[in-house]
């Protein structure tokens, strides 16, 4: 049994990530500030700070591991910070600190998560993976210098397989319901007013979590590496469409109310996934009329446990 060592495994992404793989035959270990939500007997659980190099070393020691997928972020694309510092060393310092782990216990194979929504910039058509990366945020900075360093670090180990995955804009369960797909549905189901920063014919990509995670799989099973791809549908949708998707899906009518557009976010990001397609045969996708559908019980389901833990 192959045994993949997910970094940020309680996460939204690691969470799926978890399910998707101990379901297709692999055992697990989950590396997180907290416990995956994940029971399954395939998987592991050790719970500490990404910085923590002695813990993560422990893991190799005590695990024979076969795989990484680094997908931690510890912050969301605008939000404000006032320490630069702690913020590098979460997402950058560690992601390094991980692949020299690896070397000492001679793992090469590494997953690294990046992102196609923030590292491209502003563009107005889709976007292939060898567009000139201008990010305009800290975060989508974070994620090219990672990206980079990844490539560094293969160049000066040939041992070293990597796959640099820059998704669209991901939704689906397990996610917090802070980001606009998951809010429409919330806010539907409460009879909350929306509160839309920038235009609503803002058009992005989005990608139900499910068929990120088959991607994810059946290239590792072709055992391609040392290739970027593009994660995404290759359709721009538009908030005033979310808006309406969800008013369908909840069977409610929802209020809107309209602010300006937050720095650091791009009114245009739709990304061309030609590549993908080709290297895993996937031409369809889940459309986000279906994963909106998909996901409001999951809504549903969050609301009724947070509202348990608040009482």
């Amino acid at each position: 049994m192959k045994t993949i060592l997910i970094v940020g495994g309680s996460g939204f992404m690691g969470a799926n990530f978890t399910e998707y793989f101990v379901n297709n035959g692999y055992k697990v270990i989950s590396y997180s500030n907290s416990p995956t939500r994940i029971q399954h007997e395939n998987v592991v659980n050790v719970c500490g700070d990404s910085r923590d190099t002695q813990k993560i070393e422990s893991i190799f020691v005590e695990h024979k591991v076969d795989k990484v997928i680094f997908t931690l972020t510890s912050f969301w694309v605008v939000d404000g910070v006032s320490s630069y510092q702690d913020l590098t060393a979460i997402n950058l310092s560690a992601f390094i600190d991980v692949l020299a782990v690896m070397k000492r216990h001679a793992v090469n194979d590494i997953i690294y998560i990046s992102s196609g929504g923030s590292i491209y910039g502003e563009s107005n058509e889709p976007i292939p993976e060898d567009a000139p990366l201008l990010p305009v945020s800290f975060y989508g900075w974070i994620k090219e210098a990672a990206e980079s360093y990844l490539k560094y670090e293969a160049r000066i180990n040939p041992e070293l397989r990597y796959l640099i995955f820059r998704p669209s804009n991901v939704y689906g369960k397990y996610q917090q319901l802070n980001r606009i797909i998951g809010v429409a549905l919330k806010n539907t189901h409460l009879d909350v007013p929306m509160n839309i920063f920038g235009g609503a014919d803002t058009k992005k990509d989005y990608i139900y979590i499910d068929d990120f995670c088959e991607i994810i799989f059946k290239i590792l099973e072709k055992d391609i590496w040392n290739e970027t791809y593009n994660i995404g549908s290759g359709v721009g949708t538009s908030i005033r469409e979310i808006l309406d998707i969800a008013q369908e899906v909840v069977q409610k009518p929802l209020a809107v109310e309209y602010g300006k557009q937050k720095e650091g976010d791009i009114s245009y990001s739709v990304l061309n996934v030609d590549k993908v397609k080709s290297a895993t045969g996937k031409q369809q996708f889940i459309t986000v009329k279906e994963g909106m559908a998909k996901m409001y019980p999951y809504v549903v389901e969050e609301l009724e446990r947070l509202a348990k833990i608040n009482k």
